[in-house]
């Protein structure tokens, strides 16, 4: 009777063994699978990014941005960016470092001067890191406050955000780019070179890392919303 009974519970936790393997397996794939869903939805992001801002009609908008400026803050702007604005195109009010680089890269434009000026790196060093969408919406640099920011897309995201941040407040005809934003904005851009930084989140200590959340801070300082 006992030897029954013991290879009963025996059978039982062999039972309960397997299970836990089968469910141990199961838990596996589907990390598995989430890692893959991850990483294709990536990808189709940084593919959706390209043709968005570079579409004939993104392009003919964005090229306002850079005309606007030119009148309203430099008092400089050529007789084609006043032709742009006579025509009654829509007026974009807001940077985006991505969507304004195709203009160089296509052509429309070739005062890359302009473009220095209001995103502190020049349009190739930009374009190199093209990496998601929507980094030039206003308002989301908000969401990295909350976190440690660790790979390199988010790095590039990160980054684009307080670039249009900072050619939107500039190009402010409102509003007179204060002295410490300028100052903490060219602290930052100071950082980079032709290689651009790879892991200045990593360490909050580096000298990309403190530049940047100077930034921000100086931003909320300043008084000025959204980004």
């Amino acid at each position: 009777m006992g030897n029954r009974r013991g290879r009963s519970v025996q059978h039982k936790l062999d039972a309960v063994d397997a299970l836990a393997s089968k469910f141990d397996e199961i838990e596996s794939e589907i990390e598995s699978k989430t890692a893959a869903l991850d990483m294709d939805l990536d990808q189709m992001r940084e593919q959706l990014a390209v043709p968005k801002a570079s579409s004939e009609a993104y392009l003919q908008i964005r090229n306002n941005f850079p005309a606007t400026y030119r009148r309203d803050i430099l008092h400089h702007a050529t007789a084609g960016d006043r032709g742009l604005r006579s025509a009654g195109n829509t007026v974009a009010h807001d940077g985006d470092p991505i969507g304004d680089a195709f203009l160089y890269e296509r052509g429309l434009r070739t005062d890359e001067q302009t473009y220095l000026s209001l995103n502190g790196l020049s349009w190739t060093q930009v374009l190199r890191r093209r990496k998601s969408s929507g980094v030039g919406r206003r308002n989301s640099y908000l969401m990295w406050e909350s976190f440690v920011i660790t790979s390199q897309a988010e790095n590039d995201r990160a980054t684009m955000m307080l670039l249009t941040a900072h050619a939107s407040a500039k190009a402010d005809k409102q509003r007179p780019l204060e002295t410490a934003l300028r100052n903490a904005f060219q602290s930052f851009v100071a950082t980079f070179d032709e290689n651009w930084p790879t892991d200045y989140f990593d360490d909050p200590q580096t000298p990309a890392s403190r530049a940047y959340w100077r930034f921000w801070e100086v931003w909320r300082d300043t008084g000025r919303k959204g980004a």
